[in-house]
């Protein structure tokens, strides 16, 4: 935990702040989160922990007079995309992010995907996706006169058990679902759990190996780096990793696919200068 979260700070803060400083947070986001802000919420939502809540810890941890403030998301639904959530505190360093993130290549993102498919779907171990994404009815497609999306991906390992491999992946372009579209529909391996853009039901030797709850889906926000400043007005890039989800990594365990890289089990937070800690609370 951040030596620059207060002690005041509640304990889910606590639980789900990966790196603190007196500009920006980064949030590892639970699957059941809602990722969006809702100024119109009811009573009843209020009571479920979603970003409003969360954004109003964060306001009163931080004594804000504005702020905090959203600049991106990972995803809407409740049971979607976990991991590295970057939360602004001014509106400086937000205008800052906002900028970056609308700046390709600026803000890198990579992501794990437990996706349905072994060796054989895939023919070879890592490629590059660039087909357009058009958008109906808040589905995405593949089409020609779609927007511009690019994805690269990488098979990290198969199961030994049943169809289900660990991809990396790298988002080049932010489009809505893009991930999740690419996967499913040009790679022809859909997200595990993922059922809006695969309605085939799951093969019965995964459910003979592991337990799936309806809805949850195994898309993972690892990683995240962007440029910053130090006092000095020298420019370095800071990534930051959010561990896995006990659920993810579980799985992963079930299926007997290896996880090589330690930051995705237990964090890190790494500048130019090569300095980093794991980041458990």
């Amino acid at each position: 935990m951040s030596k620059f979260l207060p002690s005041t700070a509640s304990p889910w803060l606590k639980s789900r702040v990966l790196f603190a400083d007196s500009k920006l947070l980064v949030l590892n986001k639970p699957p059941n989160f809602l990722c969006q802000l809702d100024r119109k919420a009811n009573s009843a939502e209020r009571t479920v922990y979603n970003l409003n809540r969360a954004f109003k810890d964060i306001q009163t941890c931080f004594e804000l007079k504005e702020g905090p403030y959203s600049v991106h998301r990972l995803d809407k639904a409740r049971v979607g995309t976990t991991g590295c959530l970057v939360v602004p505190l001014n509106h400086k360093t937000a205008k800052s992010l906002s900028n970056q993130f609308q700046s390709e290549g600026a803000v890198r993102k990579s992501y794990l995907a437990l996706v349905r498919g072994g060796p054989k779907t895939f023919a070879n171990s890592s490629g590059k996706i660039s087909e357009p994404i058009l958008y109906e009815d808040g589905r995405g497609l593949l089409d020609p006169d779609g927007k511009r999306a690019l994805t690269e991906w990488d098979v990290v390992a198969s199961s030994p058990k049943c169809p289900v491999s660990l991809l990396k992946l790298n988002l080049i372009t932010g489009n809505k679902h893009q991930l999740r579209i690419h996967l499913a529909k040009a790679l022809g391996a859909p997200v595990l759990g993922d059922s809006l853009y695969s309605s085939k039901a799951l093969h019965s030797s995964i459910t003979e190996h592991t337990s799936i709850p309806e809805g949850r889906i195994f898309l993972h926000a690892s990683s995240i780096s962007f440029p910053r400043y130090a006092k000095d007005g020298r420019q370095y890039r800071m990534e930051v990793y959010a561990p896995l989800p006990s659920d993810f990594w579980m799985t992963c365990q079930n299926l007997e696919i290896p996880l090589p890289d330690k930051r995705w089990v237990n964090g890190a937070v790494i500048n130019d200068n090569d300095e980093s800690h794991p980041t458990a609370a």
